[in-house]
């Protein structure tokens, strides 16, 4: 996917996903659960490095995650698997849309990374 949409298309992807987090945090109580609301101005520039280049890495783009893995990343946020299940299709999917990322790709390529049950676990009640 990395060869297809290039660096600008993930970071166009990566935008999106950050202001559909703030969005959805802001309902109250919010589907994604509490896991971004209050985070310092520090935490929201780390959290858009780590993403992206994660994003990169994942979808066939060169590695630059330096980010700690999801088992150590999530401990102690207690994520259900509503929250995440909510975070997917709340945040991640219209992200891809918006910066109009087909339908098929979006079901067929970005999909299976995120919902594969053992990435899922690897944040899920921790």
């Amino acid at each position: 996917m990395f060869a297809k949409y290039g660096q600008a298309g993930f970071e166009a992807v990566n935008d999106e996903i950050l202001t559909n987090i703030g969005t959805v945090s802001a309902m109250n109580p919010s589907p994604i659960g509490d896991s971004f609301k209050g985070l310092s101005a520090a935490d929201v520039e780390r959290v858009e490095a780590n993403l992206l280049d994660f994003l990169i890495f994942v979808y066939g783009g060169p590695n630059n995650y330096q980010g700690l893995s999801m088992e150590e990343s999530h401990p102690g946020l207690n994520i259900t698997s509503e929250e995440y299940d909510a975070f997917v299709g709340m945040v991640i999917v219209p992200a891809l849309q918006t910066v109009g990322v087909t339908g098929s790709d979006i079901s067929d390529c970005f999909a299976p990374p995120v919902t594969d049950a053992d990435f899922k676990a690897s944040m899920v009640g921790i």
